[in-house]
């Protein structure tokens, strides 16, 4: 007898409650229901300034890239991700609603679509600033972040690398095929790439331009050939 697995439109009880927390916030903030919009991954909410009511979220408020996270249905996996400041765009502008299967989809929409004025240098800065790694040069194998002809690349060790997984989402990203490029809007890229070397575990660029990107896949597909066969899962 064959299976039927489920789908994620099966997830009614997720799906619902992400679609209340969304009204939630419309009530609270006292914006129009024309602010909100469905979309793949969730509902995003656009605020619209001159009448937007300030709104205390209760649960931690966690900092991503670019993005503040928090959950708000913890036993359904419902979260809200925020803008910070960026430019001429209010933090808070943007408030996406979504399940924890699509937190990185949701992130890269609030990239790409809704910040997607922030350049090379600022998301450079912020992941320095978050990662708190130091600079060093670009043949020094320790921890920290270095400038390459390519971008900047950020070597980081067991105690660092799930921090940077969780700051941009990419833990729910599994699979072991190398390195993977993920837009980060405003023509720059992040290119990871998992090792399963126990010093250096991950590896990460931020790159500008499409040229970039594919240089920086190459370098650090070199990188994973000097490593052990064997490319962790995790």
């Amino acid at each position: 007898m064959p299976f039927t697995y489920w789908r994620e439109d099966d997830l009614s009880h997720v799906n619902s409650a992400i679609s209340r927390c969304a009204e939630q916030i419309l009530a609270a903030t006292r914006q129009s229901a024309s602010c909100a919009s469905r979309q793949p991954w969730g509902i995003l909410i656009e605020h619209s300034e001159p009448t937007r009511r300030e709104l205390q979220y209760s649960g931690a408020r966690e900092c991503c890239h670019l993005l503040d996270q928090i959950e708000l249905v913890p036993d359904l996996g419902v979260y809200v991700l925020l803008n910070r400041r960026i430019g001429s765009v209010p933090a808070g502008r943007y408030t996406a609603v979504c399940a924890w299967y699509h937190r990185l989809t949701t992130a890269q929409f609030l990239w790409t679509e809704c910040l997607d004025s922030c350049g090379y240098d600022r998301h450079v800065t912020e992941t320095s600033l978050a990662l708190k790694l130091v600079e060093r040069p670009s043949n020094d194998q320790r921890p920290g972040f270095s400038r390459t002809r390519h971008g900047t690349l950020w070597r980081l060790d067991p105690a660092l690398s799930p921090a940077a997984q969780k700051y941009f989402f990419l833990e729910e990203i599994m699979e072991p095929t190398g390195p993977r490029v993920i837009s980060l809007g405003g023509d720059t890229h992040l290119v990871f790439a998992r090792s399963s070397d126990l010093h250096e575990p991950l590896r990460i660029m931020i790159v500008q331009g499409q040229w970039n990107s594919h240089m920086a896949a190459k370098e650090l597909t070199r990188w994973l050939k000097e490593k052990p066969k064997e490319i962790s899962l995790k």
